[in-house]
């Protein structure tokens, strides 16, 4: 966070509201430049963990997915619909929650955004796509054991 306020009470702030650091103005270049190196090296080593099921690889580094070591060419949000589904598998999401953390946007009845990405989702995956239940009138489901890796 680089700002203009230095009293204390805002630096505290900032750090507990998820800052990584906190830079008050005026500041030194040098100081500033060392501070944001260290930030992007400390991300590089920290590599998040591949979700899997099966032969079902999401890699969150990469931002890609794998179905039998082959690479799923899938939008961005099929990609981020896949993630949630996996990460809460097991777990029936509701449509208006898929699409406010997806999209960001309030559910509508008429709203057929969910339905036509998982469809294509489902065909991106192959044999995975059966994973995906669909819960009629409530939102969908991924069935099956994942793993982190």
């Amino acid at each position: 966070m680089l700002t203009a306020l230095t009293d204390e009470g805002s630096e505290v702030r900032g750090l507990r509201e998820g800052a990584d650091d906190y830079v008050a103005k005026p500041f030194r270049r040098a100081v500033l430049l060392e501070r944001v190196r260290r930030l992007i090296e400390e991300r590089r080593g920290k590599r998040e963990k591949d979700i899997v099921f099966q032969g079902l690889r999401v890699s969150r580094s990469e931002c890609k997915v794998y179905a039998d070591d082959q690479e799923c060419r899938l939008t961005g949000k099929e990609y981020q619909l896949l993630l949630l589904l996996m990460q809460n598998h097991g777990i029936v999401l509701k449509r208006d929650m898929i699409l406010e953390k997806i999209w960001g946007i309030a559910y509508s009845r008429n709203d057929r955004t969910i339905d036509t990405h998982t469809k294509m989702l489902r065909r991106s995956i192959g044999d995975y796509g059966a994973y995906i239940r669909t819960i009629r009138g409530i939102g969908y489901s991924f069935e099956g054991e994942v793993e982190e890796d």
